[in-house]
């Protein structure tokens, strides 16, 4: 979640984890600004990540964008019931982008 630091993204991100404490929240946004929120948010759930970016930089998008795929592989796959070890890469049901081909014979 981006802007879970202050204003309406502070407040969305306490009442996603106060509805869903089991939900695992993980909070985009430079380290100065989340440093302070994470102790109140982990005082709800412990299950609260922070992953580094600045917006205003493509290398540090890039940077984050490759922890964030690095998260979401290491995490169990609760989507299709798969048994704990199913990791999101190998999962059977995982969300794939659609084909951007169109339909007719190629030229």
């Amino acid at each position: 979640m981006t802007g879970a630091t202050r204003g309406i993204g502070w407040e969305a991100a306490r009442d996603v984890l106060r509805r869903r404490p089991d939900t695992h929240l993980v909070v985009l946004g430079r380290a100065s600004s989340a440093s302070g929120i994470l102790t109140e948010l982990r005082e709800i759930s412990p299950h609260v990540s922070h992953v580094d970016i600045d917006l205003a930089s493509k290398a540090s998008i890039a940077a984050a964008g490759a922890r964030l795929e690095d998260l979401l592989d290491s995490a169990p796959c609760l989507r299709c019931g798969a048994s704990s070890s199913t990791r999101v890469s190998t999962c059977p049901t995982r969300w794939r982008p659609r084909s951007t081909a169109t339909s007719g014979p190629s030229p």
